[in-house]
């Protein structure tokens, strides 16, 4: 398993919602549908694939997401695509259209978390919330800065000036779905060819010199996952 966030017991500790399998209620169900009625065992089956969120503590140190047991967060990269907490992720599971990056990355993120993020700088979720509009120039460093912070699962916006500090109006969303020192890799929708989503892997100066990314955008405005604003204050 490639996982490149650090994961280790804790003595701070903040709660984060946080999806987990549900195997074990799945079996108990099974087992016990031959004595249900048929109404009931209906209602069962309906009910077996729904997901179980349960608290997790987790903190930060030195920029590290913590957790008080690794097996909190489910991370693993399969031949389909991605496993991130606990969910099965691939670049195929929605359609996008050209300019749609945001839907794509919005779907994506709500599959995994089973919430959406918001769509403002200041959002407790921001891992970047506090920061100066020169902190958070898109230049090489503060890019492998701040993603290397990230975890799986968190998506990064940027944009130019204009939509900083407003709601999110030009600019480009990606889904963060693993990292490591010479880069990271997204699943990304709202491209102009068909089939209008890509997983790919960019180094932190390709991102940069990439001309409708880097060589377009001026800031990061946000990298956010349930939480993220701990981050902010390690």
């Amino acid at each position: 398993m490639r996982l490149s966030k650090k994961i280790h017991p804790s003595n701070h500790t903040h709660p984060l919602r946080v999806l987990k399998p549900v195997l074990s209620l799945i079996a108990a169900l099974a087992l016990s549908l031959a004595a249900m009625p048929a109404a009931l065992a209906d209602e069962a089956d309906g009910g077996a694939d729904e997901a179980v969120y349960t608290v997790v503590e987790f903190s930060f140190t030195d920029g590290v997401v913590t957790f008080e047991d690794e097996d909190d967060f489910i991370y693993d990269v399969t031949e389909d695509g991605y496993i991130i907490n606990g969910v099965p992720v691939s670049v195929d599971d929605f359609a996008s259209e050209p300019s749609e990056c945001w839907v794509y990355a919005y779907n994506l993120y709500s599959e995994i978390w089973g919430e959406g993020f918001s769509i403002y700088i200041d959002t407790e979720d921001n891992l970047l919330r506090g920061l100066s509009a020169d902190e958070l120039t898109l230049t090489e460093e503060h890019l492998r800065e701040y993603v290397s912070r990230a975890i799986p699962g968190a998506v990064l916006r940027i944009c130019d000036r204009e939509y900083l500090y407003g709601g999110d109006g030009w600019g480009h969303s990606q889904l963060i779905v693993e990292i490591d020192d010479e880069g990271f890799t997204v699943l990304e929708g709202g491209l102009h060819q068909s089939p209008y989503r890509q997983e790919h892997y960019y180094t932190w100066s390709e991102y940069i010199e990439t001309s409708w990314l880097g060589g377009h955008y001026e800031y990061i405005k946000y990298i956010q996952w349930p939480g993220a604003g701990e981050a902010a204050q390690s």
